[in-house]
């Protein structure tokens, strides 16, 4: 059965990329940044994960946790999220447009969450959704009315003909530290949110997050490596006020961070 692409159509995005100061208004549009399958973790009636993303426009407000995103639609597959059902027999399903996927700023611009209602998808069958990023989706942040500064339809060309092409070189060049990041970001959201986890779990997700998500998916020995020095540090240590699964967001954002620096001066600089 064909699996159809989840995409939201943005009614505005992007401003000039600029490094004036930020005034009031619609915070940064976003790229995906890692692709790869990423199943939710299900919990308390909602089913949730986290995706990579770096922020496309240094010269607007950092979004706050929880602000509502959607992806800036583009008329093909090529650049799209793809949500995957999966009912208990095996068989894949299209997500029903009656099954809300909620898209919001979960880490400043480094990661966006994704979640779904379980109930939602126990009215279809679905017993688990997996999210995959095709090439790198631009997100922008839901218009709201009266903000000062609104993200102007005729800017959606400059993001995903100009801003976009000079991320994805940036991600590109820094292709061992987002695997890397990819594979902490898989391992976390193999975790809980809500509860301690404990050794065997922390190694079945670390198991889990190796497993490359495409075919076209390799993992470096480098990234690898990478990957493998957070989660021997994160492991040893869980503790509730600092469980392992914050330990690992912590460390892909890190990697992140710099390699969204590395964007942001390409843009300065104008290389």
């Amino acid at each position: 059965m064909a699996i159809r692409s989840l995409m939201v159509a943005a009614v505005s995005l992007l401003g000039a990329a600029t490094f004036a100061a930020p005034a009031a208004g619609a915070p940064q549009a976003l790229l995906v940044a890692a692709g790869g399958g990423v199943t939710l973790f299900c919990e308390h009636g909602e089913c949730t994960a986290d995706l990579t993303t770096i922020c496309l426009q240094p010269d607007r407000e950092v979004p706050a946790r929880g602000t509502a995103y959607t992806v800036v639609a583009e008329g093909d597959t090529n650049n799209a999220l793809v949500f995957v059902g999966r009912r208990a027999d095996g068989s894949i399903v299209d997500l029903p447009s009656a099954v809300g996927v909620r898209i919001a700023a979960e880490r400043h611009y480094l990661a966006v969450r994704v979640s779904v209602e379980k109930a939602a998808l126990d009215r279809y069958g679905i017993e688990s959704v997996t999210v995959r990023a095709v090439g790198h989706p631009v997100l922008a942040p839901a218009s709201v009315p009266g903000d000062a500064r609104p993200l102007a339809p005729d800017d959606v060309a400059q993001a995903l003909m100009t801003l976009r092409p000079i991320a994805e070189r940036t991600l590109e060049n820094s292709a061992v530290e987002v695997t890397a990041a990819r594979i902490m970001r898989d391992a976390a959201n193999a975790l809980s949110r809500k509860r301690s986890t404990r050794q065997p779990e922390h190694e079945a997700a670390w198991n889990t997050a190796l497993t490359p998500g495409a075919p076209d998916q390799a993992i470096s020995e480098q990234a690898q490596a990478m990957a493998r020095d957070a989660f021997e540090t994160c492991d040893p240590i869980p503790r509730a006020n600092y469980p392992v699964r914050r330990c690992l967001t912590d460390r892909h954002d890190g990697v992140m961070e710099r390699v969204n620096d590395a964007y942001w001066a390409s843009l300065k600089f104008g290389s």
